[in-house]
C-alpha cells in the first residue's frame, strides 16, 4: 500500500489555501479560484505572512494596520485576532481612529457594528506586558488546539477542491506583529539584563537573538498554515555596510538594492514570507503651487502649506504568490490613514496611463473626466475626493478599473479572450440588459456566508465572463 495514494491523500492535499481579500493588493498577491456557484473568485489579500519594510518614516505600521483592520471589518463575525507591538509605541486610539475611517469607507457604522467587538476581536498587546518568547508560545497552542478541531468547528468558504466540494479551514486569527526588529526572545532579553549595554557580557546578545528568530521562522513556515494563522508583520531598512571597503556587497532581494538591509532579523527571514512589501519613496502630494493635488474641500490658493496627503510608492519585493517588482502608489492621510479609492484613482490615472479615463482633465486642467465604468458622475482633480466619499458605487468602479488592468498585466496565464477596456465592458454589459447600477452595488470579497450575505457578489472576473456569455450570476 502506498501511503501517499488513495483516500488518505485528499486529507494530505491542499486544493487552496484562502486568502482574506483586503482591497488594492488582492490581484498582485492572487489568482483566480472557482466559487461554488461558478463565480469567479480573487484568491488574494491577507495570506499567512506578508512583511512590510521600507525606508525610515515610510508608515509601514500605518499600512500594515489598514490590511489589518481591513480584514478584521470584513469578516468581522468570522475570524478574531490582536496586535502585538515590540516596540511600546502604539496606542489604542490610534488604532480606533483608523478603524473608524475604513468603517467610513465600508459604509458601516463604527458605534453600532464595531465599536462593541473592537477590543475583544484586536487587542493591542505591548511587548511589556506580554514577552517574545511567551508571543510564540501563545501562537503554538494555537496550533495544538486548531489542530484537533473536529469539522464541525471548523468554517465553510466558498471555494471548492477539484471534486466541486467546499474547502473548509479554522476560524482565521488575524496577527500582527510591528516590528520584527525589535522581537527579542527571553534569551536575548537576559542577555540584556546581565549587565549594562557596551559591557563584554552582552557581546554574545545579538547572535543569541538572532538565532532564535532563525528557529522560529523555519517553524513559522508550517505553524502559520496550520493554525490559519494571517500575520502582518512589520521590519526596518538598515544600510548595508561592509567594513572591508573591497568587499562586494550582496543583494539578498534585488528590489532593496545593495546599500540596504532588513534591521534585526536572520538571514532566513527573506526567504519565509510569503509578499514583502517595500516602501521606496515618501513624499507629500503637491501641486505646482504647493497646494494638495486633491483636496478635500475648495483651497485658498493664498495659503501655501505642506499637503495632508503623502504618495507611498511600493513594490513587492518579494512573492510567492505572485509577480515580483509590481510598482503601485499608496495615498495615505495621517489623520485617516490609507485611502484606498483615491491610491486607484490616483494609479490609473498616473500609473496606468489614464486606463479607463475618459476626458481632458489634467493635474494643471480642472476640465471635468469621468470613469469609464461609472460614466455619469463627473470628475475633476479637485473634486474627486469629495466625489470618492459621496458615490460608493464609483469607489467599486475604481477598483474593478484598477483589477481589470493588474489581471491584464500581471495574469500571464489569464485567458485574454475575455479582456477589454473598461468602456467596452460598461457598453456591452448594459447591452446585455444588466443595470449597472445594481452591479456597482456588489461586494468583491469573498464571505464565509457568500450565499445568504444580503449584499451580493460580483467580482471584475464575474463581469468579463457575463460579457463573454460564460456566465450568468448566482443571484439572478
Amino acid at each position: 500500500m502506498n501511503a501517499f495514494c488513495g483516500d488518505a491523500a485528499e486529507e494530505l492535499t491542499h486544493f487552496a489555501i484562502p486568502k482574506l481579500n483586503v482591497g488594492i493588493i488582492d490581484v498582485i498577491t492572487g489568482r483566480e479560484q472557482e466559487g461554488l456557484k461558478g463565480e469567479s473568485i480573487i484568491n488574494g489579500g491577507l495570506n499567512n505572512h506578508i512583511a512590510w519594510t521600507g525606508i525610515a518614516n515610510a508608515s509601514k505600521t500605518l499600512n500594515l494596520l489598514h490590511f489589518h483592520l481591513t480584514a478584521l471589518l470584513r469578516y468581522i463575525n468570522s475570524v478574531d485576532g490582536h496586535i502585538y507591538d515590540t516596540e511600546n509605541t502604539l496606542e489604542y486610539m490610534r488604532v480606533v481612529d483608523f478603524m473608524k475611517e475604513i468603517c467610513r469607507h465600508h459604509d458601516i457604522d463604527f458605534d453600532s457594528v464595531v465599536k462593541p467587538l473592537l477590543v475583544k476581536k484586536m487587542p493591542l498587546i505591548p511587548k511589556s506586558k506580554l514577552s517574545a518568547t511567551e508571543w510564540e508560545k501563545l501562537i503554538k497552542a494555537m496550533r495544538d488546539v486548531r489542530e484537533k478541531a473536529k469539522k464541525k468547528d471548523k468554517m465553510e468558504t466558498p471555494f471548492i477542491d477539484h471534486m466541486g466540494d467546499q474547502i473548509t479551514m479554522n476560524i482565521p486569527h488575524l496577527g500582527a506583529m510591528d516590528s520584527w526588529s525589535e522581537f527579542t526572545q527571553d534569551a536575548g532579553v537576559a542577555a540584556q539584563d546581565k549587565a549594562v549595554a557596551g559591557h563584554k557580557d552582552r557581546n554574545m546578545e545579538f547572535i543569541t537573538d538572532n538565532r532564535g528568530k532563525f528557529q522560529l521562522m523555519k517553524e513559522l513556515q508550517n505553524l502559520l498554515v496550520q493554525s490559519d494563522v494571517y500575520l502582518s508583520s512589520s521590519v526596518h531598512l538598515a544600510d548595508n555596510i561592509q567594513l572591508d571597503p573591497n568587499a562586494e556587497k550582496k543583494m539578498k532581494l534585488e528590489v532593496l538594492g545593495r546599500d540596504n538591509k532588513l534591521r534585526g532579523v536572520p538571514t532566513n527571514f527573506y526567504a519565509y514570507p510569503w509578499t514583502i512589501f517595500f516602501i521606496y519613496s515618501s513624499k507629500s502630494l503637491l501641486d505646482n503651487d504647493r497646494l494638495p493635488l486633491y483636496p478635500e474641500e475648495k483651497v485658498d490658493k493664498t495659503l501655501k502649506r505642506d499637503g495632508e496627503l503623502t504618495i507611498l510608492d511600493v513594490f513587492t519585493a518579494r512573492s510567492k504568490v505572485g509577480q515580483t517588482k509590481i510598482n503601485f502608489p499608496l495615498i495615505i492621510s495621517q489623520s485617516k490613514g490609507v485611502l484606498p479609492a483615491l491610491s486607484q484613482f490616483h494609479y490609473i490615472k498616473d500609473y496606468c496611463d489614464r486606463f479607463g479615463i475618459t476626458g481632458n482633465g489634467t493635474e494643471t486642467n480642472t476640465q471635468n473626466y469621468h470613469l469609464d465604468l461609472c460614466p455619469d458622475i463627473s470628475l475633476s482633480r479637485t473634486t474627486i475626493q469629495r466625489k470618492i466619499e459621496e458615490h460608493p458605487e464609483l469607489r467599486r468602479a475604481l477598483q474593478h478599473t484598477a483589477y481589470l488592468y493588474q489581471i491584464g498585466r500581471y495574469w500571464k496565464n489569464f485567458d485574454s479572450n475575455l479582456l477589454c477596456t473598461p468602456k467596452e465592458l460598461y457598453e456591452d454589459i448594459k447591452k446585455l440588459g444588466y443595470d449597472w447600477g445594481e452591479l456597482l452595488q456588489c461586494r468583491d470579497w469573498w464571505l464565509p456566508d457568500q450565499y445568504t450575505n444580503p449584499v451580493r457578489y460580483l467580482s471584475i472576473i464575474d463581469l468579463l465572463k457575463m460579457r463573454a456569455g460564460t456566465y450568468t450570476p448566482y443571484w439572478k
